[in-house]
């Protein structure tokens, strides 16, 4: 064989395998591995007027252990004042500086300003806080004849409205 025909045979082939890899019909796109998601629906605020009949049922889910500890819900935005001199309070924030991390303590009202609380500090209803967490605090309650009364979690507020003080 005469090495022009070996060089054309060879042109023919890599012509072939090239025409086939550029005009070849794309290859199918594999299917999706999860559904296409829906647009999430808006809440709508409800109107001031509107009334909620409290029911037995509604009752006993809103005081179930779901919401914390039976019989109450734990996740109160404004803390009840202990005293009529002791306003509203509430945990409005956190921060860390140094590996510290601290909480805001906001009362209502501009009653009093703004404290900085840490691990071991008290909170005004006299519990002292145990643990802080990025989005709640966990506190040790008073109990009396100075025994350690039982643990509570406490949520932080991010999203509530304060007056600056």
């Amino acid at each position: 064989m005469r090495p022009s025909v070996i060089w054309w045979c060879w042109l023919a082939l890599v012509a072939g395998l090239l025409g086939a890899m550029f005009f070849a019909p794309p290859p199918e796109p594999p299917p999706p591995l999860a559904a296409v998601r829906e647009p999430v629906p808006t809440l709508v605020k409800p109107p001031p007027n509107l009334r909620i009949e409290v029911t037995d049922l509604t009752s006993r889910l809103l005081n179930s252990s779901i919401w914390g500890a039976p019989g109450g819900r734990a996740a109160v935005p404004v803390a009840a004042p202990a005293s009529a001199a002791e306003p509203a309070w509430m945990v409005s924030g956190f921060y860390s500086v140094a590996g510290t991390r601290r909480v805001v303590l906001h009362y209502e009202g501009r009653a009093r300003p703004s404290r900085q609380l840490a691990v071991g500090e008290e909170l005004p209803d006299g519990s002292v806080i145990e643990q802080i967490d990025t989005d709640r605090l966990r506190v040790r309650t008073r109990a009396a004849a100075g025994k350690p009364g039982p643990l509570r979690w406490i949520p932080i507020n991010r999203g509530a409205k304060v007056t600056d003080n």
